[in-house]
C-alpha cells in the first residue's frame, strides 16, 4: 500500500507542476518499485489507473526497479513489465551492474534505461579505473538502451562521462534532493 501511495502521490504531484509551470519543460517523473510491488496481482493495471486518474500520458512515467527485483522469477517479471512498456510506461533498471544479473535475462526483459551505480562513477576519475562504464555503455548501445549515471557530484565526472558518449546523468551536481 505504501507504494501505491508513493506512485500515486509522485504522480499527482507531477501532473500539478506539468499544469501549472508548462514552460519549465517537464518531462516525467521517475518511481522507484520494490520486487513485492511488481510481483503484486494486476500491478501493472494499478499503474494504468494511477496514470489515467492522474491525466498523464503514460510515457510521463518512469517506473525504476533494480535487478534483483526482476531475478527471482524472471519471467513473471518479463511479462509485467512488457504489459507496462505496451501501455507507454519507460522502464529504467536502477543500480544496474551491482546486483546479481544475468545477461541471458537482460536481453529479454523489456527495459528502456540502464542506469549506472553510483559507485561506478565514483571510480571514473582514478588513473586505473576498472572499465566497467565503458562496458556498459557499449552493452547499452547494443540492446538500443538508453544509459543515465548515477550520483554525479563534480564537473569532472559529468565531463568524463560525457567523452564516453552517457548524455544523461543525476547527482548533487545537478541537485540536491527536494521537497515538493
Amino acid at each position: 500500500p505504501l507504494g501505491i501511495w508513493v506512485m500515486e502521490q509522485a504522480c499527482q504531484d507531477f501532473a500539478d507542476w506539468y499544469k501549472r509551470f508548462p514552460a519549465f519543460g517537464l518531462e516525467c517523473i521517475t518511481v522507484n518499485v520494490s520486487a513485492r510491488q511488481l510481483m503484486q496481482q494486476g500491478f501493472s493495471y494499478l499503474v494504468e489507473q494511477i496514470v489515467e486518474k492522474n491525466g498523464l500520458k503514460p510515457d510521463q512515467l518512469r517506473l525504476e526497479l533494480t535487478e534483483t527485483a526482476l531475478l527471482d522469477t524472471p519471467q513473471y517479471a518479463a511479462q509485467v513489465l512488457k504489459e507496462l512498456r505496451d501501455f507507454g510506461v519507460k522502464i529504467y533498471l536502477d543500480d544496474f551492474g551491482t546486483g546479481y544479473s544475468s545477461l541471458s535475462h537482460l536481453h529479454r526483459l523489456p527495459v528502456d534505461a540502464l542506469k549506472i551505480d553510483r559507485s561506478f562513477v565514483n571510480s571514473l576519475l582514478l588513473p586505473d579505473r576498472p572499465a566497467i562504464v565503458e562496458s556498459i555503455l557499449a552493452l547499452a548501445r547494443t540492446l538500443n538502451t538508453s544509459v543515465v549515471a548515477e550520483g554525479i557530484e563534480t564537473a569532472a565526472q559529468a565531463h568524463e562521462l560525457n567523452l564516453l558518449g552517457c548524455t544523461h546523468a543525476q547527482g548533487y551536481l545537478f541537485s540536491r534532493p527536494l521537497s515538493a
